[in-house]
């Protein structure tokens, strides 16, 4: 309802105005910088600030609001982005106008929500595929605090481009690509006690566990298959993200029940060994999120491609 109530706004507003000023009303409220959207329109700076006047005075809305060093989306701003999109998408499907983007010369800064449970080493790979193909388009990594809170109505008012992580459920207008599947295991160091030898539940539960996770009461699939024997952690520390792993389990009595991937990254040049979880779990599918009304934008498509071609070449 609010999507058509919105879209129905629009409509009416535009009565007389220059249709050419909704191409730049989506730029800008996608930049939420006058700069980079006339960069994305072909316009000169100077100008793209005149066309935000216009609309401001025709729209009778701030659109961008003033915030520090950059612009918020007034409420209104935020009601007409997805409708405006959508509107602008069938426009070029009835015209025949097929949306073109090159990496080499586009300007945009992607803003996008980074699980802890990435591997980082998938995110260099990311960055060096920008920086070599597309240098004007930035990835712009928000905190991974708001990763599950916020991250499905992020993407759905545009704060956000697009999320990495394990979001195993997502609403109908979320769309998402699996990057890669990975398991669950332990890492210790290499003078802890289970080290070597047999590594069974009864034995790992007899050692403190060192849990990461930003939120404080986790329940995944090492807590359910815990909680199918009738035994839980003893949680010896709680850390919201890996960067202190590694001297933690310095302490040699604790172990850290992470997925593999960021496991064997952290065992590079350091005392570290990782074991196989002594129980069958599920694997981690860690997915790549959007929202539908970026489906076929040309830049947001080609970013998450080079998320997808990491992936792959990272798994081979």
């Amino acid at each position: 309802m609010t999507y058509i109530f919105s879209l129905c706004i629009l409509v009416m507003d535009i009565q007389g105005m220059d249709l050419n000023l909704l191409v730049v009303l989506d730029a800008l409220l996608e930049e939420r910088n006058v700069s980079r959207a006339a960069n994305r329109v072909g316009l000169s700076q100077p100008a793209a600030s005149h066309a935000l006047r216009r609309l401001r005075s025709l729209l009778d809305d701030p659109l961008l609001i003033r915030g520090g060093r950059s612009y918020m989306l007034s409420a209104r701003a935020h009601a007409l982005r997805i409708p405006l999109r959508c509107m602008l998408s069938k426009a070029r499907e009835v015209i025949g106008v097929p949306p073109t983007f090159d990496p080499a010369s586009a300007e945009r800064e992607m803003r996008v929500i980074v699980s802890s449970s990435l591997s980082p080493a998938l995110l260099e790979a990311v960055y060096h595929r920008l920086a070599t193909a597309a240098p004007g388009v930035t990835l712009h990594v928000l905190p991974v605090e708001r990763e599950k809170v916020h991250a499905h109505r992020g993407l759905g008012d545009g704060e956000m481009d697009m999320a990495v992580g394990v979001f195993p459920q997502n609403p109908r207008d979320i769309h998402k690509q699996t990057l890669y599947r990975d398991s669950v295991v332990c890492l210790l160091h290499r003078a802890h006690p289970l080290a070597k030898g047999p590594l069974t539940m009864e034995r790992l539960l007899c050692f403190p566990h060192l849990l990461v996770s930003y939120y404080s009461m986790p329940f995944g699939p090492m807590e359910i298959a815990l909680a199918g024997l009738g035994q839980r952690w003893r949680i010896g520390a709680h850390l919201p993200d890996y960067a202190l792993v590694p001297s933690l389990l310095e302490r040699r009595e604790l172990i850290a029940t992470i997925p593999r991937r960021i496991a064997e990254d952290l065992t590079k040049h350091r005392p570290l060994v990782v074991r196989d979880f002594p129980l069958p779990l599920p694997s981690l599918e860690l997915v790549l999120i959007w929202h539908a009304s970026n489906l076929d934008e040309p830049v947001h498509a080609w970013v998450r491609e080079q998320f997808s071609q990491a992936a792959n070449d990272l798994a081979g």
